[in-house]
C-alpha cells in the first residue's frame, strides 16, 4: 500500500510540474492547418497555403525562404521556377521581428510580387503572414532548424492584385474549449495545449482508477476484519483505514484536476492563431496584365482592382 501511495504522490507531482510548464506552442496554423482560415477570408481572391523549409543554418534559411512559394506557384499554374523573380513591396514594419513571439510580431508580414518570365510571362502577389521556427538539437550539439511560414498567395494567374484582407494575432479561445473541457483535456487540445491536455487525461484516468483500486481493497480488508479472530481484526480493520485514506485522496485528486481543467480551458491562453478580418477603407490597385484576342496579337494591359 505503501508502494503505491508513493506512486500516486509522484505522478501528482508530476502532473503538477508538466501542467505549469510553459513551453513555446507552435501556432494553431502549423498544428490544424489552413482549413479553417480558408472559411475566414472575406474573397476568394488569395488562398492560404503554410510552407516548411529545414536546414542546419537558419541565415540561410531565411535567405532560401521563397524556394516553397516560388516552388507551389511553379507547379501549380506551369511556370519556370528557375525564371521566378520576388520583388518586396511593402512591409508591416521596418525592425526585425521577435523569434517566435508567443504573441505574434506583425513586422513579420510584408507583401510581395512573384514574376515569372518562362514559359510565359506571370505574375502573382505573396503576403508574408506569420512564421515560426523550431530547432532540434543533435548530439554533436549542432541544431537543424525548420521554418514555417504562412502565406496569403493570388489564386489565379491573372496579374491581378489580391484583395488581402487585415491579419492579427491572438491566443484567446472563445467558450468552444470551456465547453469541451467537459470531456477532460480536450479543451486544451483544442487550444493547441497537446502535452497538458494529455497529462489532465491521463491525471484524470490515474486518479479514477486509484480510487476504484483502493475503494476494493478497503472493502476486502473491512470484510476480513468483520471475519478475523480478534488477534488479527485490528491489522484488518487498520489496513481498511489506510486504503479508505488513499481513495479519499485520489477522488480528491481527481475533483482538483477537473476543476483546474475547467479553470485552464477557461482562462489560459492558448497557441497563437492568426485572425482575419476585412481590410477597412477603400482600396485601388493596379497591375501589368494582357488583353487576348482572337483576331489581334495579345497586347499589354492595366487591370484596376478596387475594393472597399
Amino acid at each position: 500500500m505503501k508502494t503505491f501511495a508513493r506512486l500516486l504522490a509522484l505522478f501528482v507531482l508530476l502532473s503538477a510540474t508538466c501542467a505549469s510548464v510553459s513551453a513555446q506552442d507552435k501556432p494553431r496554423w502549423i498544428t490544424k492547418g489552413v482549413a479553417s482560415l480558408e472559411k475566414e477570408r472575406s474573397n476568394d481572391s488569395y488562398t492560404f497555403r503554410e510552407f516548411e523549409i529545414f536546414g542546419g543554418d537558419i541565415d540561410l534559411l531565411r535567405k532560401e525562404r521563397f524556394n516553397p512559394l516560388v516552388g507551389y506557384l511553379a507547379n501549380t499554374f506551369g511556370a519556370d521556377s528557375a525564371s521566378a523573380q520576388v520583388t518586396l513591396l511593402s512591409a508591416s514594419s521596418p525592425r526585425p521581428a521577435t523569434l517566435n513571439d508567443a504573441e505574434g510580431d506583425r513586422s513579420v508580414q510584408a507583401e510581395y510580387r512573384v514574376t515569372f518570365s518562362a514559359p510565359t510571362p506571370m505574375t502573382f502577389y505573396a503576403k508574408l503572414v506569420d512564421e515560426y521556427v523550431s530547432f532540434d538539437e543533435n548530439v554533436d550539439m549542432s541544431f537543424d532548424y525548420t521554418l514555417y511560414q504562412l502565406f496569403a498567395i493570388s489564386s489565379t494567374a491573372d496579374g491581378a492584385v489580391p484583395q488581402f484582407d487585415d491579419y492579427s494575432y491572438s491566443r484567446k479561445y472563445n467558450t468552444r474549449a470551456l465547453a469541451l473541457s467537459i470531456v477532460p483535456g480536450l479543451g486544451q487540445m483544442y487550444k493547441g495545449h497537446n502535452a497538458k491536455g494529455w497529462v489532465i487525461i491521463g491525471g484524470e484516468v490515474v486518479f479514477v482508477g486509484a480510487a476504484i483500486y483502493s475503494q476494493i481493497r478497503q472493502h476486502n480488508y473491512s470484510d476480513d476484519a468483520k471475519n478475523a479472530s480478534d488477534a488479527i481484526a485490528p491489522s484488518y480493520r487498520s489496513k481498511s483505514k489506510s486504503w479508505r485514506q488513499v481513495r479519499d485522496v485520489a477522488i480528491v485528486g481527481a475533483c482538483g484536476l477537473y476543476v483546474y481543467n475547467l479553470l485552464d480551458a477557461a482562462l489560459s491562453k492558448g497557441a497563437r492563431q492568426v485572425v482575419v478580418n476585412k481590410a477597412s477603407g477603400t482600396r485601388l490597385a493596379l497591375s501589368p496584365s494582357v488583353m487576348a484576342d482572337p483576331m489581334a496579337s495579345p497586347a499589354p494591359a492595366v487591370t484596376m482592382s478596387l475594393s472597399f
